[in-house]
């Protein structure tokens, strides 16, 4: 019974890594809101990334390259949102933004060799009255250990990383509000 048991797990761990996992981006709105309200408008992210729905990479006790995560999912508009939900965090009585958000997403990936590493990055300038107050890229960064590079890994480890970026983007962005 031992044997039949261990010939299974066999034959079902390689198969597991072979699967390209479908990933669904989490809403931005789980995310923690910090820094203070900007009364700003962001505009919808470019996507340069080379493959603009693939967000991961699952790999073998090898290190080869076994399967991809792919959304479906619009990875710039997930962005835009969650940077919209993060700077503007409600301002009251916000009808004409005075600050202006543009910029690109640079990355938005999880590799997965024993742990999952996610990096989201993007590039930003922010503006008020055409003078621009900010241009930066930021990167957010999540680490996890994976049991098995599930979808569901890769949708909460992509979230970390989100939130990692945010908080870094959200104290930038009004401490540049704030200087000019």
């Amino acid at each position: 019974m031992r044997h039949a048991f261990a010939i299974a797990l066999l034959v079902w761990l390689p198969g597991c890594a072979m699967m390209t996992r479908e990933v669904r981006l989490p809403d931005p709105a789980l995310v923690a809101r910090r820094g203070p309200a900007l009364c700003v408008k962001v505009e919808r992210l470019a996507d340069v990334r080379p493959h603009p729905q693939k967000v991961g990479l699952v790999r073998n006790g090898f290190y080869a390259s076994t399967a991809d995560a792919i959304t479906k999912d619009d990875v710039p508009g997930w962005l835009t949102k969650a940077l919209q939900n993060e700077l503007s965090r409600g301002a009251q009585d916000c009808t004409t933004p005075a600050l202006t958000v543009t910029g690109t997403v640079n990355d938005a990936f999880a590799d997965e060799y024993w742990n999952l590493d996610a990096k989201i990055s993007v590039t930003l300038k922010m503006s008020r009255a055409g003078k621009q107050l900010m241009d930066a890229t930021f990167q957010g960064r999540a680490l996890k250990v994976s049991m098995a590079g599930s979808s569901s890994e890769f949708e909460e480890i992509l979230l970390a990383a989100l939130s990692d970026l945010l908080s870094t983007v959200g104290t930038a962005a009004a401490n540049a509000a704030a200087a000019n």
